[in-house]
């Protein structure tokens, strides 16, 4: 479930123009972590974004 509200973010954030490091300290903020219940980095966020623009190829 997180995983999946997550994303959401993501791309609502990258969308909007928000750096990585800024999507990184909202979700942070939000309490809302990793798949691996850990704390979101920028190279996280970062990742994500290649892997959904890859999908969306």
């Amino acid at each position: 479930m997180y995983y999946v509200t997550s994303i959401e973010i993501i791309r609502r954030h990258r969308k909007s123009g928000k750096s990585y490091q800024k999507v990184a300290d909202y979700l942070n903020q939000q309490n809302i972590p990793t798949k691996r219940g850990k704390q979101w980095s920028a190279m996280q966020v970062m990742r994500i974004c290649k892997r959904l623009k890859k999908s969306a190829a």
